[in-house]
C-alpha cells in the first residue's frame, strides 16, 4: 500500500512538471510541494 502511495506521488509529481511548465509558477509550486507531502506520507 505505502509503494502505491509513492507511485502516486512520484507520477503526480512528473506530471505537474511536465504540463505546468508555462503555466502559474504558484500552483506549479503548490503542486510540486503537495506531491512531495504524498511521497513524504507514503514512507509512513
Amino acid at each position: 500500500m505505502k509503494v502505491e502511495i509513492m507511485i502516486i506521488g512520484i507520477l503526480l509529481l512528473s506530471n505537474f512538471l511536465y504540463h505546468h511548465e508555462d503555466g502559474n509558477p504558484i500552483v506549479q509550486y503548490v503542486a510540486y510541494i503537495a506531491s512531495l507531502l504524498v511521497i513524504i506520507l507514503g514512507f509512513f
